[in-house]
């Protein structure tokens, strides 16, 4: 049973953390975009 238990946690930990670096790797694509989005104003 605590086997069953722990190995419930760590899949739930590791998805959790995947969707955290999933968000960051989105916040880091919108800074880009904005930046781009930015330059390009700029030339215009």
């Amino acid at each position: 049973m605590d086997k069953v238990l722990q190995s419930r946690a760590e899949q739930s930990l590791a998805s959790y953390l995947t969707a955290l670096e999933g968000l960051n790797l989105t916040k880091k694509v919108n800074r880009v975009a904005e930046f781009a989005a930015k330059k390009a104003t700029w030339r215009a």
